[in-house]
């Protein structure tokens, strides 16, 4: 999968308001400059890049900044900034530890990210975001646009990058203003099934529907996810039948991770 591949499904508005959003893991923390497309690849390592390619390369003539960060052992002590064969990384100096990798031509990571340190964050990676976090599917591409559509968060994930096969975090809601399962189906959607998994706080509910799209059989289920103090998320994950199983997979483990920022 190439770079363009990767993050050519990305939106991107002008003047946006950003939103702090922080990824952690693998003894790392990582504040990305917003808006900007990360792919997490299948060995865990995260590819940095614009949301708008086709913007990102007219403004390159034709090239695109991005960023690498190879997870590793914690690091320990502050990142430095070296230069070996024409490559430029940020690290520890210890071996097998994280370490940030620049494209080629960068001189810094300052046009994708906002600041790189260490931090104690366990061995896989964790969305932050102003009032939740939750921990990130591999093979997932992470879509930060900075501003949140109505209840949506602002950000999506997209299984492999692409364009439609999406999670999307909506909330928190009230119990007054809670849709019923019921109501979450559309005129051409077909209910199949319904369970429930054990979540961070309390037992997530979640409803599946089918349909068609283009011809082509999709489904979409919603969850149900409580955070506490009478308050609610609802996840919805979408995907057409030959992806469903890696999505719903990884829609399980947002819902089931899915935490009050501390």
């Amino acid at each position: 999968m190439s770079l363009v591949d990767v993050f050519k499904a990305g939106r991107i508005g002008a003047n946006q308001p950003h939103r702090p959003l922080v990824i952690g893991g693998y003894g790392v923390e990582v504040t990305p400059r917003q808006p900007i497309g990360i792919a997490q690849l299948s060995d865990n390592s995260l590819i940095f890049g614009p949301l708008d390619v086709a913007a990102a390369k007219a403004r390159g003539h034709g090239t695109i900044e991005s960023v690498l960060l190879k997870p590793g052992q914690p690091p320990t002590g502050t990142f430095e900034k070296n230069t070996s064969g024409g490559l430029v990384t940020y690290s520890t100096n210890q071996r097998g530890t994280t370490q940030l990798v620049l494209g080629n031509g960068m001189d810094n990571y300052h046009a994708l990210l906002d600041s790189f340190v260490t931090a104690e964050h366990p061995a896989y990676w964790t969305i932050h975001a102003a009032d939740h976090s939750l921990r990130w599917p591999a093979a997932f591409t992470l879509r930060v646009h900075g501003e949140p559509h109505g209840r949506s968060a602002p950000y999506e994930l997209a299984l492999t990058g692409a364009l439609e096969q999406t999670l999307i975090l909506q909330g928190a809601w009230t119990p007054a203003e809670l849709p019923v399962p019921e109501a979450l189906a559309g005129p051409d959607q077909t209910e199949i099934g319904r369970g429930q998994l054990a979540g961070n706080h309390a037992t997530v509910r979640w409803i599946d529907l089918a349909y068609d799209h283009d011809g082509v059989p999709w489904q979409q289920r919603h969850y149900y996810v409580p955070m506490g103090h009478d308050m609610t998320f609802l996840l919805t994950a979408r995907s057409s039948s030959d992806s469903v199983v890696a999505m719903f997979d990884g829609a399980n483990m947002v819902a089931t991770s899915l935490s009050p920022s501390r």
